[in-house]
């Protein structure tokens, strides 16, 4: 293979990646079908001039290759300034997702059996994504703020009370390895942040 050819396929993954980029928010089917063709194209064209298809496609594959760990610099890159914004200036909603900063230890269960028994069978399905290890923090905090609030009668500052008290009780922490960033970015749907309902785009939780 020559050089030319190696030169050539990364500048029309390049330029492929750039037009699909164009598509793919709003008609991702488009934008599959014309990577396929392209490619199939770009393949087919070398093949005609004695190039094995495969060693095409392995250049194909070897510059998507370079191209995802470079995106994934950028989303790295993007994510740590997005951390500096929400740690010193506050969370916010953007779009449809709050974005929070967020403690980088880790929630562990500490009594397994006695936090299946609390929460109870009909809202098992609600704090356990897949099973009775796998919790959702969030969906328990809910729960025990329901609980405080309908069954104990309790205003919202109880209810607060109760959530952290519950959470305190059955769940303890798991420290971040050494070199471990202490804050994290968080991303969590609106629909699942309560704090954000009320916000518009760019508004801030104070």
């Amino acid at each position: 293979m020559s050089d030319s050819l190696t030169a050539d396929t990364r500048r029309m993954i390049r330029d492929l990646l750039a037009a699909v980029a164009g598509m793919v928010d709003t008609d991702p089917d488009r934008a599959r079908g014309y990577a396929a063709e392209t490619v199939a194209g770009w393949r087919d064209e070398h093949a005609v001039g004695g190039v094995d298809p495969v060693d095409v496609l392995w250049l194909a594959e070897g510059e998507v290759d370079r191209l995802r760990r470079a995106v994934g610099i950028l989303r790295t890159v993007v994510d740590e300034l997005l951390l500096v914004d929400v740690t010193e200036r506050g969370d916010v909603r953007l779009g449809d997702v709050a974005y929070r900063s967020g403690s980088a230890r880790q929630r562990r269960i500490v009594d397994r059996d006695l936090l299946v028994e609390w929460v109870g069978a009909d809202n098992l399905a609600d704090v356990f994504r897949l099973d009775d290890s796998n919790l959702r923090v969030g969906a328990l905090e809910a729960l025990a703020r329901r609980r405080a609030l309908n069954e104990a009668g309790g205003d919202e500052d109880t209810a607060t009370g109760y959530a952290e008290a519950v959470l305190d009780t059955f769940l303890g922490w798991n420290d971040p390895a050494p070199g471990t960033p202490a804050r994290r970015l968080d991303r969590v749907p609106v629909s699942r942040a309560r704090w954000a309902g009320e916000l518009a785009h760019g508004q801030r939780r104070h």
